[in-house]
């Protein structure tokens, strides 16, 4: 195979998901969702304030650790 016909085929399987695994993903999606709308309900109760920051840089590092824990 050229180097052509490898990438044609790595990417055609990309595209058709051989490379996904159900179970992790649902787990990864769950403490996403949970993880995420903790943090938006508690920048919601605590309304305007220095929590703010917390709250945001929060969420940031929780889509950073799902990231790099998935991967």
């Amino acid at each position: 195979m050229t180097a052509a016909q490898i990438q044609l085929a790595a990417s055609e399987a990309i595209f058709r998901g051989e490379f996904i695994e159900a179970a992790p993903g649902a787990v990864c999606a769950i403490f996403l969702g949970a993880g995420c709308g903790f943090f938006l309900w508690l920048r919601g109760y605590a309304g305007p304030g220095p929590l703010i920051f917390g709250v945001i840089f929060a969420m940031i590092l929780l889509v950073c650790l799902e990231t790099v824990r998935s991967g």
